[in-house]
């Protein structure tokens, strides 16, 4: 199993759609695999595979991975304005299929949709999402 390949199927879907009013153009295109640039510019998103879910009892490279997707904001902007992107990015991504090189059939599920937090001069919504997909036939 590719960790790098499910990143790539993650990325593939929230940068896929770019025009007015979707996820990516809330966020400026500023969209990170781990940790964004210091001096990025907000809002951006950010995620990071979080836990490769082993399988024990049967013989099989099926995925079961969980993500963290985090979205920061201005604090100024308010909670709302996070909130409003964070709606994008649960209407993206809850129920979604995802392309994964070499699976078939993946699927990504909202585990925790998060709730605006400020830290510092920023606010952010963290989610939890799993990524489900299976061995090609």
């Amino acid at each position: 199993m590719s960790a790098g390949a499910v990143a790539d199927g993650i990325y593939t879907l929230l940068t896929t759609a770019q025009g007015v009013g979707t996820l990516y153009a809330a966020v400026g295109g500023r969209i990170y695999h781990g940790v964004g640039p210091q001096d990025a510019a907000l809002p951006l998103l950010t995620m990071q595979l979080s836990s490769d879910v082993p399988w024990r009892f049967f013989a099989s490279s099926d995925i079961d991975m969980e993500v963290q997707i985090d979205l920061w904001g201005k604090a100024d902007d308010g909670a709302s304005a996070i909130l409003a992107t964070n709606a994008k990015l649960i209407t993206l991504c809850d129920t979604a299929s995802v392309t994964i090189s070499g699976y078939a059939g993946g699927q990504m599920y909202a585990l925790d949709r998060g709730a605006p937090v400020v830290e510092g001069d920023a606010i952010r919504v963290m989610s939890r999402w799993t990524i489900w997909a299976n061995v090609s036939p």
